[in-house]
């Protein structure tokens, strides 16, 4: 999710959950999906970020759960389709649940889901900069170019930059810093950049590095793109940014992308550096504001393109505030146009309960209503006399059945999000 919520989004949405069904295995960047009509039993393996793997979180297919071993392997044999499934991470009151949904299924499922390790500790490092650079806008990274990226944000100092590691564990890479040019808040030119190797950082462990004017070179070639960028009807455009990808990761962290721009104009020339021996993957993404919430679009450009949002889905019932029998439907997105190639992500997060992370249930839907009684169903807790917020984004361009994905396999996918309100489960 993109919009107001980016700083949440950049950080939350930065660990994979892979689930592969029959064997069939989904790699970030392509997904397998067949009719398993035929197949029984569900298999596969709960890792975070850089393949490290979740321990001791429990999966529920069908009726039967088990916890996943120390390799964050899970194996349910029997379970036949048609079933739900549901992944309860304990630590963090986090659950995952797909419902039964049709009579085909994907083979995989890639989710940015949980967003920590398990046990993990943050590094830094801080980079100092020679009084060359004095004037310039400067961004600074630690990457390996390939799957680790960690930049430096404008919430921290202008050097710093924050490493979540797992413990007893330890990142090899390079440091990057690219100075740029910024009038009226845009970057007109890509000026001069840094990259220093064999950079070695632990779990917990703080590095500072200084830098030498000998250190940096020009960055040479730069491409304009002009992109246009088309809000639904009714809705205004908020803003837009530009970015590019330092990795050649297209599912994960999304602090790989160095944002650049904000505008607030329906058409924009975006400035990219190259000469920098990385991988980039221009990209585009923008947010709409309508009555009922963010519109977002994300997407590759190369020379003049067009991005269109989304409709914003509306949260119909229950009402604000509203007290409700546990038997009651969820309902959303009705009277806006029907989508074909979509999917629908329930977001419902505990507002009383108690001290510590409070329960959120992350539900997958093909269709446009729940009872709050399927929930009940999971294990993860009794709903009774609890209060929760719900918000509802649709996915379109892909289907459940494509396989999930929360990252970006799919940067041209378009994001909707209605903001949520609150309801209280009766008592019984």
């Amino acid at each position: 999710m993109f919009g107001k919520n980016l700083k949440r989004e950049l950080y939350i949405i930065s660990i994979l959950l892979l689930i592969t069904l029959s064997g069939f295995l989904f790699n970030g960047c392509e997904s397998t999906t067949q009719s398993i009509f035929n197949e029984t039993g569900v298999k596969g393996k709960v890792y975070g970020l850089f393949g490290v793997p979740y321990q001791g979180i429990k999966v529920t297919a069908g009726d039967t759960a088990v916890n996943t071993d120390i390799y964050g392997r899970f194996n349910i044999p029997g379970v036949a389709h048609p079933y739900n499934l549901a992944i309860i991470d304990t630590s963090t009151k986090n659950c995952l649940y797909i419902p039964k949904h049709d009579k085909t299924t994907s083979n995989s499922l890639a989710l940015s889901y949980f967003s920590t390790y398990q046990n993990h500790a943050f590094a830094s490092i801080l980079v100092k900069y020679p009084d060359s650079l004095k004037g310039y806008s400067i961004k600074c990274f630690f990457t390996d170019f390939n799957d680790k990226t960690f930049c430096s944000t404008q919430y921290d100092s202008p050097g710093m930059i924050s490493i979540e590691i797992g413990e007893g564990t330890q990142y090899n890479g390079s440091i990057l810093v690219l100075a740029y040019s910024v009038i009226n808040g845009h970057a007109v030119s890509y000026d001069k950049y840094c990259i220093k190797n064999d950079i070695s950082i632990s779990s917990g462990s703080n590095l500072v590095i200084n830098l030498l004017n000998s250190d940096f070179k020009n960055v040479g070639q730069q491409n304009k793109y002009r992109v246009n960028l088309i809000p639904p009807a009714g809705n205004n455009l908020d803003y837009i940014f530009s970015a590019f990808s330092l990795t050649n990761r297209r599912v994960g962290y999304y602090s790989a992308y160095m944002l650049i721009d904000t505008f607030n104009t329906p058409t924009v020339d975006v400035l990219v550096p190259e000469g920098l021996g990385l991988n980039l993957y221009s990209l585009i993404c923008f947010t709409s504001i309508g009555p009922n919430g963010l519109s977002n679009s994300v997407g590759y450009f190369n020379g003049n393109a067009s991005f269109s949002a989304p409709e914003i889905p509306v949260l119909v019932s229950p009402g604000d505030n509203e007290l409700v029998d546990i038997n009651t439907e969820i309902v959303f997105n009705q009277g806006l146009s029907h989508v074909e190639n979509k999917y629908y992500k329930l977001i419902l997060t505990e507002q009383d309960g108690g001290n510590g992370p409070h329960r959120t249930f992350t539900v997958y839907l093909d269709r446009e209503r729940m009872k709050i009684s399927e929930l009940k169903e999971i294990g993860f807790g009794s709903l009774y006399g609890c209060s929760f917020t719900w918000s509802v984004d649709i996915i379109s361009g892909v289907s459940l059945n494509d396989g999930i994905s929360d990252g970006i396999s799919n940067l041209t996918r378009m994001i909707s999000s209605s903001y949520g309100r609150k309801f209280t489960v009766k008592q019984l």
